[in-house]
């Protein structure tokens, strides 16, 4: 059985009050968590978007499309409603990366050209 002394000196000796110094580069010692960053691609281009509409729905059902234009490089996503618009942007991420800017209007849905209302 300890006593209480030997108890005191045991809490008295093994306490966390120690403060540590670093001499050197604190990436060597502490590395970062950046495993969610590095998922995704970073695209170092001017993406624009646009939301177009048309009347008659295509094989799948989906009557909408998000369209995300660069200067060579243009992706589509498929949308059955105006709720999926975010999906659209998640694909983009998902297949090619992560814009470094992306432009839009506050406009309304475009009819798709050779449509009529």
């Amino acid at each position: 059985m300890m006593s209480l002394k030997s108890a005191a000196d045991t809490i008295k000796f093994t306490t966390q009050k120690v403060m540590r110094m670093v001499t050197g580069p604190l990436i060597r010692r502490y590395k970062p968590n950046i495993a969610p960053f590095t998922k995704y691609r970073q695209l170092k281009a001017t993406f624009y978007t646009e939301t177009l509409y048309r009347k008659v729905p295509s094989l799948l059902g989906n009557k909408l499309a998000q369209v995300f234009p660069s200067w060579d490089f243009i992706f589509v996503a498929p949308m059955k409603s105006k709720a999926d618009g975010g999906l659209g942007l998640m694909d983009l991420c998902d297949e090619h990366g992560i814009p470094a800017e992306l432009r839009y209007d506050n406009a309304k849905e475009e009819i798709m050209p050779g449509t009529t209302m």
